[in-house]
């Protein structure tokens, strides 16, 4: 069996392949967890990067919200815009409570699309900077090999 792969597949590919990885936690967090609404109860500060010259602090909340008569308290993505009581939407864990998000978008799905990103990089500068506009590759499953193509043959378009 064989197929071919133009420039535009393999990136195509590049990207879902590092999304889905990137994600594939959060995905599943959603299908599987509990959503519920937590308070910002206070503020901590986070030690993070650190340099030959200074340690950076970052400020974060701390939310407390309730699993059944269980009160549950956890440090929120540092840097978000809250405000100590406000209520805020979160998303956990049914097994381990306490591995909870802030269930907004730079609280839950911002964080994977940045660590994501190198490897997109990564991934899409392969193909595009060793195939040339009309290039390709033909993948062979039996016996496998992979061959750098102009264009397909016949029988593979």
């Amino acid at each position: 069996m064989q197929f071919y792969l133009s420039r535009i597949q393999l990136v195509i590919m590049a990207i879902t392949i590092s999304l889905l990885g990137a994600y594939a936690n959060r995905i599943l967090m959603v299908l599987n967890g509990n959503t519920t609404k937590g308070e910002v109860v206070s503020f901590v500060g986070v030690e993070g990067y650190e340099n030959r010259h200074n340690t950076s602090t970052y400020i974060a909340p701390c939310i407390a919200f309730y699993n059944g008569k269980q009160q549950i308290v956890f440090v929120g993505e540092s840097n978000l815009d809250l405000d100590r009581d406000e209520i805020v939407p979160v998303i956990y864990s049914k097994t381990n409570p306490e591995r909870a998000f802030i269930y907004t978008f730079f609280g839950f799905w911002f964080l994977p699309m940045i660590h994501a990103l190198l490897p997109i990089i990564a991934m899409v500068a392969i193909p595009l900077s060793f195939l040339k506009y009309k290039e390709g590759v033909v993948v062979s499953l039996s016996p496998f090999s992979v061959k750098k193509r102009k264009r397909p043959p016949l029988e593979l378009q």
